[in-house]
């Protein structure tokens, strides 16, 4: 599956692409990253993926999500995170929505209808950006993106193709 990275300052859409990130991946990349991706590789619970434009091995952003099956069943996104230069409005860009899109067609596929909970910060602009993409606020530092969100960025941003 091919994933649409899109720039935030001209739309120009690259070809993106999804791989299982691995400690390998960390000392290749040397990036200061806010969240500790090593505590998510290391855990079998989690499943932490790295976003690449395709022909480029710089990460462009991470994500790390679980299945909760609990009778209904979601994918919650324990951490999202651009690379710093791809981070804010300056950035260069959109990473999150396509790293959301990935964890939505994982609900879908895992039957759970394509929702996806995200583990947030309590910021309003984060929350209005989430709510731009569909996500609807539900507390205790949650957000969810339901099946009409969920095929609205699935739609947006992957494509058939080649990768996970």
């Amino acid at each position: 599956m091919k994933f649409n990275i899109i720039n935030k300052h001209n739309n120009e859409i690259y070809p993106g692409v999804l791989h299982r990130l691995l400690l390998n991946d960390l000392a290749i990349n040397p990036i200061r990253w806010t969240f500790d991706w090593k505590k998510e590789i290391l855990d079998p619970h989690y499943q932490p993926y790295k976003l690449l434009i395709v022909g480029d091995n710089h990460i462009q952003g991470l994500i790390s999500f679980e299945e909760i099956d609990d009778g209904e069943g979601y994918i919650f996104v324990r951490y999202l995170e651009s690379a710093p230069h791809n981070r804010g409005p300056n950035g260069e860009l959109r990473i999150a929505p396509a790293l959301l899109a990935y964890a939505c067609k994982k609900s879908f596929d895992k039957g759970y209808d394509g929702y996806v909970c995200i583990h947030i910060k309590l910021d309003k602009k984060l929350i209005r950006y989430y709510e731009n993409l569909g996500a609807k606020y539900i507390g205790n530092q949650r957000m969810i993106l339901d099946s009409f969100a969920s095929n609205h960025l699935i739609k947006l941003y992957l494509n058939k193709g080649e990768g996970v």
